[in-house]
This record gives C-alpha cells, structure tokens and sequence, in this order.
C-alpha cells in the first residue's frame, strides 16, 4: 500500500551555505547547518558548470559512475541529505563552482 505525507513547502533558509571550486579530482564539503545551528535536512545544490555530485556518508568517494549530472541550465536540485554528512563533486569537464544552500520547511 502506497503511504501519502504532507510535508511544508521548503525554502532558502536564512543560514550561510558553503561553496567550493570544482576541478578533475573527487573533493567533498561538509553539509551545512541550517539557521537553528543543527545539519540541514534538505540543500539546493548549484554548480557554475557540468559536474557530477553525490551526498554520502564520511569517507566515500565519487566516480563518473557513482555520481549525477548536474547542470547549471537545471538551476540546481534539491537533496534530502538526512543520514548523509558531505556532498560529494567531481568536473565532468570544465572547472567550476558548487555552491550548496541549506533548506528549511
């Protein structure tokens, strides 16, 4: 039987995000805290050019066979991180910028 929630609409929470540079090499940042001080639930996560992205638990890492494709023409996603600690990124082929905004319902 399928089982039906409600959830509250997300939206940009006031906290900072925490961004980085994108290059050939599997890099990582922590998730960030939402405004309460406590690791955010849900995150937009953007890049600046193609790149694959993952969230994971410590110590993972990404491939070109693990990960998705994220474009900048998408405008970003929206990941539900809980029980994950990092997000993951690696340049499908240019370098760039990822930026991740915590979320908040």
């Amino acid at each position: 039987m399928v089982q039906y929630t409600s959830m509250a609409p997300l939206k940009m929470d006031s906290a900072d995000g925490t961004g980085d540079d994108i290059d050939g090499s599997s890099d990582s940042v922590t998730i960030p805290n939402d405004a309460s001080g406590v690791k955010a639930k849900f995150v937009h996560v953007s890049v600046s050019e193609d790149a694959y992205i993952l969230a994971g638990p410590s110590g993972d890492t990404i491939t070109t066979s693990n990960g998705i494709i994220l474009t900048p023409e998408s405008g970003g996603i929206v990941l539900d991180v809980t029980g994950y600690v990092k997000i993951y990124y690696l340049q499908v082929s240019g370098a760039g910028r990822i930026c991740i905004k915590p979320m908040s319902g």
